[in-house]
């Protein structure tokens, strides 16, 4: 991945549901040269197990805590 213009910062916890409608909408740019950068507040809800199987970006980072 080249280096980012922007990053978009999601913060999350236990809302795998709802998530995974923000990350679509984010993908659905236009505008490509970005990264997702997703913090984790330690979800118990399978937020992790979502975001690898729906997708497949390398502009995802995911950190959990």
């Amino acid at each position: 991945m080249n280096k980012p213009f922007f990053s978009v910062i999601i913060p999350t916890f236990n809302r795998a549901d709802k998530l995974n409608i923000c990350i679509k909408s984010v993908l659905a740019q236009t505008f490509a040269s970005f990264e997702i950068v997703i913090i984790d507040n330690g979800s118990t809800d399978n937020t992790e197990k979502m975001i690898l199987i729906e997708f497949n970006d390398s502009r995802i980072r995911y950190f959990w805590q």
